[in-house]
């Protein structure tokens, strides 16, 4: 566990961030950001409802997927990004 680990409410939102965040200019559905993190679907669902609040991301449904990218235009993006992305060096 990184030490920015500990200013997030659970090392899921850390990670989905860490994803999201990493690839601004792609969207992800709930089950690949899932697979991709290693946690269960319903955690990673809590995870998206909490920075979707936060307006770190952005949400559009095509069919029946729901789609989540960063919101680059968000004030704190290029800080939040250059901290998370930091921690996986």
């Amino acid at each position: 566990m990184s030490s920015l680990d500990a200013l997030f409410p659970s090392p899921v939102v850390a990670d989905v961030l860490r994803l999201i965040l990493s690839h601004p200019d792609k969207s992800f559905y709930q089950r690949l950001i899932a697979e991709k993190t290693g946690h269960t679907l319903f955690q990673v669902q809590k995870a998206l409802e909490r920075v979707e609040e936060a307006g770190l991301v952005t949400k559009t449904k095509e069919g029946k997927r729901i789609y989540y990218q960063a919101d680059t235009t968000h004030p704190s993006f290029n800080g939040l990004q250059e901290a998370l992305l930091a921690g996986l060096n």
